[in-house]
């Protein structure tokens, strides 16, 4: 290294007497007389990290051979500015000699914000006076003297030579020195009696370097860091004169390349300024700033970077060497751009490129030492940005790079995403987008152009709707842009086109076939719908189609399902299936009454009297309005439809009507008494209630009253009931009427039920076996008409009228006092419906006379007239009461369960007929005094007693 004015910094010298404390004389023998023993001799020196400040504490302590403390301690303080100091002592004596002050570093030339404390220990000699410095290195190698000297292992020259050279050794891989002047007469400055040494000013300065460093990253100080530092090394270096801390000792190390030597040189300067016997070294003697084993003054590049120290604008400090550039290139096209430098940080250490200012009209791609600048698409103009490249921590300038972008012709840009399949009857609208920078006039044109779709050559626009005609894949459609220069397409595509969203079939229309059967068959039909491949049918109970769905598929050309189902209400509908396998929209439902309805007649004055189930599946249904005095008669068809009604009004023959019945040819007898006279009267009407004959009957007296009560159809003929109303026991008698001629026979003789007993009346049916079956309530005869004391009978007459079976319960306490009803079984036995005394009541008989169950009273106040047995020998009997309920008892009248009709709790009462194909059919009244149930309705349902 070439370094004007800087060999030797400042030279100057030393003229005069002694001053400022510097002892400086020729050492002189002891005068004559005085031994070594109490000579005393003046002893100075200065205390540098840097120098320490005027005022600073110097303690000098006395030790023994051994290196322990005595009991002689001076005290004395810096004499000024660069640490100087002076004391006297005992000739031959081992001193420790401590400073602790302020000081001043090298680094920053700044006065420490914290006192350091600072050691030698020094052996006075015989001279009159003596130097003694304190510095770093006296301080890291004191208590390694020390511990040498302890015990007597070797004397204090000895001790002192091992420890300085143990040090320096230890040292060497930091920094290397071959000056073997002892340390404590090493200084920072060159006086008199202190050689200026480059080698204590560059351990000072890479240590405070490394404190600064430190504290930088744990947050504290210089000040602290540096003391905790040279303590630990002091330390360590004491035990053996090695120090084991090398990892300490390599981040030492490294602390030269960010150390300043022209500054720390500065500083040293300014600090001597205006004194006349002081000269400095130069840092730089062993300073090696880029650590590469030659120290500043002898490297030819002290930071090498490349650049020779005389052409450096900057020698201790790698920088790189690279201008800013202007370039050009042309619009839409990319430029490489060369960034190729020196390499300040040596070849081993990779350059890395850094954009700071990116382009505002392009992007930056690359490493070092080639980039790349794109401009953005379409553009011309200036651009610039801006860069700097680094090299581990060397960092280079920010370089600018000027671009500038020609502009040339471009040609027009056209995007978009056609859709490329839609189903049939969807709109189909494509329209690409366009730009051109230049602003030309643009027209469009299209290839292979489907013919359901228009394509407007202004816009580019391809627009329409296909349908299942156009079914298909229309293929290789390409559009184009052209600015009558430059032509520019869309890649090809292709539309397919698929069956659409077919409609739901119209026309829907349902059969239902009526049979006793449990199963009834439906035919469900619909019409075509052009392009169906099929349709799917669903079925359900639910009317929203969430539950209990059968849903089937019909292949076309077939456009109706058949299937038979129980008898219930059922929805169902319908939706095509196009031959792409999509399903369209449902129909809307449409209801299925199969083998159930409900029908409503009437108002609130009608009220059913009697329910039949006719031959041909329908039902005849008798009844009375109060209002009008009348009695009516309803035929209801098996799908729920009127057939036909009469009205028997008081001026219309009849009086008062007791029964209507269906013979076995199906005609009906409507049975009871004329209008206006005494006569009991009947009228046989046909299926389709034309009446066909009429017949009367009087007993006695022409003005004798009576009516007919009852009429049955048995094996043996047609038996009807009369009751003599003028009579006044209203004598019952029954007879055979002939519907041939419409005569009425002499009543049949009907043998006594019981010694000494009475009938209430007769109550016709035919037995299991054909024969007339009589039943009805009896009561002791000529005795008080107490209630209690009626009961039940029920007489079985053959042909020939002789009993096959008797049955009479008179008489008996708890007894069925009124029969409402008798239901003979399959089994023969009999159900008997009626009143006790006090509430109603249910009893089973058997074919033997036995009375098998009268334990049974139903929660009801009115005797059920509705009775049926089931297939399954069960017995279903319907109870009015609060609730209209069905309840179901076993063969021997054990109730098993019951189901009530909550649907029917504001009606009035109900009858019930059980029908062949499993459902009820329930006749329920109005309620008068209820809103919104004044009609009667007629419900043929299925119901869990069918179950």
């Amino acid at each position: 290294m070439s370094h004007l004015n800087k060999a030797t910094l400042l030279l100057v010298t030393l003229l005069g007497a002694t001053g400022c404390g510097s002892g400086k004389s020729n050492p002189t023998a002891p005068a004559k007389g005085i031994t070594t023993d109490n000579l005393k001799v003046s002893i100075s020196g200065s205390v540098e990290k840097g120098p320490f400040v005027v005022g600073s504490t110097i303690t000098i302590n006395k030790l023994s051979e051994t290196g322990e403390n005595t009991s002689s301690t001076i005290v004395t303080k810096t004499k000024d500015d660069l640490g100087n100091f002076e004391f006297t002592a005992e000739a031959d004596s081992i001193l420790e000699i401590s400073a602790f002050g302020y000081y001043r570093n090298e680094i920053t030339g700044e006065l420490s914000r914290a006192p350091l404390t600072l050691r030698t220990i020094y052996k006075a000699s015989n001279d009159g006076k003596q130097s003694a410095n304190i510095n770093l290195l006296t301080h890291l190698t004191s208590n390694r003297i020390l511990e040498l000297i302890k015990d007597n292992k070797v004397g204090f020259e000895v001790a002192l030579k091992q420890a300085e050279e143990e040090f320096s050794e230890a040292f060497k891989n930091v920094l290397t020195s071959s000056d073997k002047t002892a340390f404590s007469k090493l200084s920072i400055y060159k006086d008199s009696d202190s050689e200026a040494s480059a080698y204590l000013l560059t351990v000072s300065s890479m240590l405070y370097q490394y404190a600064i460093e430190k504290a930088g990253k744990n947050g504290t100080t210089a000040e602290a860091e540096l003391t905790a530092f040279i303590n630990n090394i002091e330390k360590d270096f004491a035990l053996d004169g090695i120090i084991e801390d090398t990892d300490s000792l390599i981040s030492l190390s490294s602390t030269q390349k960010r150390i300043n030597p022209d500054e720390v040189n500065a500083n040293i300067l300014k600090w001597i300024e205006g004194t006349d016997s002081y000269s400095a070294p130069d840092i730089n003697e062993f300073l090696d700033s880029d650590l590469d084993g030659i120290a500043n003054l002898e490297d030819e590049d002290d930071d090498n970077d490349g650049i020779k120290d005389q052409e450096d604008s900057a020698p201790f400090k790698a920088d790189f060497v690279i201008a800013d550039q202007s370039l050009s290139l042309i619009e839409d096209s990319s430029l490489q751009i060369d960034v190729t430098s020196n390499n300040p940080a040596g070849d081993d250490t990779a350059i890395v490129f850094n954009v700071l200012a990116n382009p505002k009209y392009g992007v930056v791609r690359g490493d070092y030492p080639h980039i790349t600048y794109t401009p953005r698409a379409n553009f011309n103009g200036t651009d610039e940005f801006t860069f700097q490249l680094t090299q581990g921590a060397i960092a280079s300038k920010t370089v600018k790079v000027q671009l500038v972008v020609a502009p040339v012709n471009d040609a027009p840009v056209i995007n978009g995403a056609p859709q490329t399949s839609l189903r049939a009857d969807e709109a189909y609208e494509f329209v690409p987008s366009t730009t051109d920078v230049d602003g030309d006039d643009l027209k469009f044109a299209i290839e292979n152009q489907p013919s359901w779709l228009s394509f407007d050559s202004t816009t580019g626009s391809l627009k329409g709707t296909p349908t299942n005609r156009n079914v298909g894949s229309f293929k290789d459609i390409k559009i184009k842009v052209s600015d009558e220069e430059i032509t520019t397409e869309l890649p090809t595509f292709s539309i397919a086109v698929d069956y659409g969203i077919l409609p739901a079939p119209s026309m829907l229309n349902h059969r239902v076939t009526l049979t006793d059967d449990t199963l009834k068959p439906i035919v469900l039909a619909w019409g075509e719908v052009e392009y169906a491949s099929s349709y799917q049918v669903q079925i359900s109970k639910v009317a929203q189609f969430t539950s209990d769905v059968t849903e089937v598929t019909v292949q076309t050309p077939a456009t109706s399902f058949e299937t038979q189902v129980t008898p219930g209400r059922y929805y169902w509908r319908v939706r095509s299936v196009n031959p792409s396998e999509v399903a369209g929209e449902w129909s809307l439902p449409e209801t299925i009454e199969a083998g159930v309805f409900k029908y409503a007649f009437g108002n609130e004055s009608d009220r059913v009297r009697q329910t039949i189930n006719t031959l041909d599946g329908g039902y005849l249904i008798f009844g009375s309005n109060s209002t009008s005095n009348s009695d009516w008669v309803v035929k209801i068809n098996g799908f729920g439809k009127q057939d036909w009604e009469l009205t028997f009004k008081q001026n219309d023959s009849f009086g008062g009507l007791s029964k209507v019945y269906e013979l076995k040819d199906g005609n009906i007898l409507a049975i009871g008494r004329e209008h206006g006279k005494t006569h009991a009267y009947g009228r046989v009407i046909d299926q389709m209630g034309n009446q066909v004959g009429d017949f009367s009957h009087t007993v006695g007296q022409a003005s004798d009253e009576g009516k007919f009560a009852d009429v049955v159809e048995t094996d043996h003929g047609v038996y009807i009931s009369y009751v003599a109303l003028s009579d006044s026991k209203n004598t019952h008698t029954i007879h055979k009427l002939d519907l041939t001629n419409g005569t009425i026979s002499s009543p049949i003789n009907v043998p006594e039920i019981g010694q000494n007993i009475d009938v209430n009346g007769y109550k016709l049916a035919s037995s299991n076996s054909g024969n007339l079956l009589i039943y009805g309530d009896a009561h002791v005869a000529n005795a008080p008409q107490e209630g209690w004391r009626h009961g039940p009978f029920i007489i079985e007459l053959d042909s020939a009228f002789t009993p096959v079976f008797s049955y009479e319960n008179v008489d008996k306490p708890n007894n069925m006092t009124q029969v409402h009803l008798v239901k003979e079984l399959k089994n023969g036995n009999f159900v008997l419906s009626g009143y006790t005394a006090i509430e109603s009541k249910l009893m089973m008989v058997s074919r033997l006379g036995e009375l098998l169950n009268d334990s049974w009273t139903p929660n009801s106040s009115t005797p059920s007239e509705s009775i049926e047995e089931l297939p399954s020998g069960q017995i279903a009997v319907l109870l009015n009461g609060t609730e209209i309920g069905i309840h179901v008892f076993s063969s021997n009248l054990a109730h098993i369960s019951e189901e009530y009709i909550t649907e029917y709790s504001e009606h009035g009462s109900a009858q019930m007929t059980y029908n062949s194909d499993g459902t009820i059919t329930l006749s329920v009244n109005p309620n008068a005094s209820s809103a919104g149930t004044n009609q009667v309705l007629i419900d043929k349902r299925t119901s869990q007693v069918s179950q």
